[in-house]
This record gives C-alpha cells, structure tokens and sequence, in this order.
C-alpha cells in the first residue's frame, strides 16, 4: 500500500477543499459517509475510543470527533504521504505512520471500544495478519466495523480489479463471512447497496467500460504529469523539495481549486443514495462487517 504523493489522489480519498463532508461531490466521499453515518448508528460512537485503522486522509476521524462525538478519536495508515494531508486537515486529531500487517502493531492493544476499518482490507497483502492485529487492539467489549468492495457487484467478478489498480485482491461474500468468522465470534454481515437500480446499472457500465480497458491495455495508462515527470531535466526538478511541494500544491490544490469554481462538480450520487440490508446481498458493492470478540 505504499504511495508517492501522486498516488495518494489519484487512487484514495481526499476531501474537496471549500465544501463540507455532506456536500463533497467526489463519489468515494460520499460512499464512505454512508458507512460513517450506518457505522455511529448501529454500534454508536459517542463518548468511546475509536481507532481507524487504515485511515487514509483522515476524514473520517475528524467526522468521528466531531459529529460522531468520540471521546477520542486516533488514526493510522502505512501511507506517510496520506498521514501527512490528514495531520494538515485536522491538526486536533492523533495520527500515526503504522503497518496494519505488523505483527509488532502496538496502539494499546485491548483497550479500543470500536475499531474501524472500511476499504483497507483489499488493499493489504495479509488479510490473517491484519485481522488478528485488529482483534488483538479491540477491548474485551468492543465492537469492530470493517468494510470491503463485493467482488461480484463491485467489479463483476473480474480480477485484477478494473475500479482501482492498489486493490490487491477483493472477496465474495462467502470468503469474507470465512475469513472475519476466524477472529470474531459475533459477526453481522450487511450489504451496502444503491437505493435506485439504475445507479446499479450505471455503475455495472462503468465497470464493464473499465474491464474492457484492461483488455486493450489502456485502463493504468500513465498520466501525462507522470510522463513528464520521466524528462530528465523535469525529474531533476522534482527532486527540489521546495519545489516539488510548489507542484503539489499547484496540482492537487489550486487547480482543483479555480475548476471547481469555474465548473462546479455535480456527484452522480450522494450518501443518501445508499442503504444497508441483510439477507439478500446479490446488489450490495460493498460488505460491511459488525464484529465482536
């Protein structure tokens, strides 16, 4: 899961700058509100220690101490890159530089009432070790939340991936329910689903789109900047700390900036879009897993 800056926009989520969490219009933002707000409703958040493990850019400990009223709220990712953003957009909030597949992971183990973890299993290379690191940190009476792309609706079943090329491997529903039913003894599996078919359908197009990409070779098409960044007196440039922190900011920042201003993005859909069931989970992307020891 290790990520140049580049990278860390390019195949995570980071928030819009200007707009609020509820607002946000890119679609990974609103996915994972959903699960933030089904996450404080079903297990509750308000006055517990919650650890996020695998937080990437950290917006989703900044909704937990505030909204979601944690009594505190830590968290960390191997990306020090994505540590990095997350420390600058919620400088209030504890995050760590940690390896979830350590088996030395030490952030007080058995002493967090809630663990959360949505969209990090699939990207790490042993899912035994990062479960076992996760059930060795819960308390006693603590309850677990980890949630991964459904394999067969999230990418019809293809593999490799054709939605995000750090996903190194994705599940079913029965290899998931297998793999968590090692390390937990209370599991509830939950489908998160769009409300609307024809969100589904629009979403199956674009995998099918992207799958086709694969087959042509084209879908990790290097991006220009990184092109040009491949031109030696370019790449020599790059290497300036002040100035590669100039083009960050120009690229990641300001340009995003003044287009969203000039074209405001409208999302294809929002966090009420979606919903969380039980049973019949043949439409759900996403599994969401509630655990307890």
């Amino acid at each position: 899961m290790t990520s140049t800056s580049d990278e860390v926009f390019r195949y995570r989520a980071v928030r819009s700058r200007g707009v609020s969490l509820e607002e946000d219009p890119e679609p990974m933002i609103q996915q994972q509100l959903a699960r933030l707000k089904f996450f404080e409703r079903t297990v509750g958040t308000e006055g517990r220690s919650v650890l996020d493990w695998g937080c990437g850019t950290g917006y989703n400990c900044a909704w937990l101490a505030t909204t979601g009223r944690a009594r505190e709220a830590v968290g960390f990712d191997v990306s020090a890159d994505s540590i990095a953003i997350a420390a600058e957009a919620a400088p209030e909030v504890e995050f760590l530089v940690a390896d979830s597949c350590d088996p030395d992971l030490h952030i007080r183990p058995g002493r967090w009432d809630r663990i959360l973890s949505c969209e990090v299993l699939e990207h790490v290379p042993d899912m035994p070790e990062f479960l076992a690191n996760m059930r060795r940190h819960l308390a006693p009476d603590g309850v677990a939340f980890v949630s991964t792309p459904n394999r067969q609706v999230f990418s019809l079943g293809h593999e490799p991936s054709p939605m995000n090329k750090e996903h190194i491997k994705e599940l079913q529903l029965d290899e998931f329910h297998e793999l968590v039913g090692r390390y937990f003894s209370d599991v509830t599996i939950y489908g998160q689903q769009f409300r609307d078919d024809a969100l589904l359908e629009a979403w199956k197009d674009d995998v099918r789109a992207k799958i086709a990409k694969l087959a042509e070779g084209t879908r990790w098409k290097e991006a220009r900047a990184s092109r040009l960044k491949r031109i030696p007196l370019l790449e020599r440039l790059h290497r300036v700390g002040p100035l590669r922190a100039a083009w960050r900011q120009a690229r990641w920042r300001a340009w995003p900036a003044i287009t969203s201003r000039l074209r405001p993005a409208t999302p294809g859909y929002m966090h009420g879009d979606f919903e969380f069931v039980t049973g019949d989970l043949t439409r759900s992307l996403w599994l969401c897993a509630v655990l307890r020891p």
